[in-house]
């Protein structure tokens, strides 16, 4: 029982997640914090269209190929050059940031709930139900 806690793909997955949603809520927040920074490239973590590659089409199959990938994945925060720049060189919008800022917060609270209740279905499996 024990190894299957700790080879549980959807666990794992959950954990990248967060992971995922963390390192972007920093990117978000450096944003906001260098709104008004001459010069300054916003920064962004895009990580769930990775995710959802490791886990292809079939899903999560528990493979230890599949379980690898998904423990060695990383997100990571990249720069934006693309967006048009204000006159001053910085293109950072605070209102898309406190959306995304917003989004991003939302989707991190539904990947733990999702992780605690994956944990309270083993914790009452553990206890045999008992409190």
């Amino acid at each position: 029982m024990s190894n299957e806690i700790i080879n549980d793909p959807v666990m794992s997955l959950l954990a990248k997640s967060l992971s995922g949603y963390s390192t972007r809520n920093s990117a978000i927040a450096n944003n906001i914090a260098n709104a008004n920074t001459p010069g300054f490239k916003r920064g962004y973590v895009t990580f769930e269209s990775q995710l959802a590659e490791i886990v292809g089409q079939n899903g999560l199959d528990g493979s230890t190929k599949q379980q690898e990938e998904i423990e060695a994945f990383q997100p990571t925060s990249q720069v934006d050059t693309l967006t048009a720049s204000r006159s001053d060189g910085n293109n950072v919008n605070i209102d898309q940031e406190m959306a995304e800022l917003a989004k991003n917060g939302l989707s991190y609270n539904a990947a733990a709930t999702a992780l605690k209740a994956k944990i309270s279905m083993y914790t009452y499996v553990i206890t045999e139900g008992r409190h």
